[in-house]
């Protein structure tokens, strides 16, 4: 695909070029679509390059983005392990939460368990008179 476009390309430059040495007025013109045709293509072909990577297992063009190779499966970086990602969020909840904050968290944990406690006590004690036991 490079290589037809590049070629067509240079297909229009050659004719401007022609054009030119046979004082053909609209040469200029020609060869300046051209110029333009290939400064635009060598542009994409750069941007394209710079978004994709060679997988080095399948030699495959994939995105840059992509951490799996998703022809052969290579993993390209290895992320933090749950341990290391779970302890730096826990770090990081504790520098932001003050000791009261913690402590209103906690008041609504026994809140809430107490509440369910009794809840379902009333509950069981119904069933339990249902059933006579």
């Amino acid at each position: 695909m490079k290589f037809k476009a590049l070629g067509c390309i240079c297909i229009i430059e050659i004719a401007g070029t022609i054009g030119a040495v046979m004082k053909n007025p609209a040469a200029a013109g020609i060869c300046l679509t051209g110029t333009c045709f290939l400064t635009g293509y060598t542009a994409y072909l750069e941007m394209r390059r710079m978004q994709i990577k060679i997988c080095p297992e399948c030699k495959c063009e994939i995105q840059k983005s992509y951490r799996i190779c998703p022809e052969c499966g290579h993993l390209f970086q290895t992320g933090i392990s749950n341990e290391k990602l779970t302890d730096f969020i826990e770090k990081e909840k504790e520098a932001e939460m003050t000791s009261a904050q913690i402590d209103k968290d906690f008041e609504k944990i026994e809140t809430i368990s107490i509440e369910d406690a009794i809840t379902y006590e009333e509950e069981l004690n119904d069933i339990f008179q249902r059933k006579n036991i």
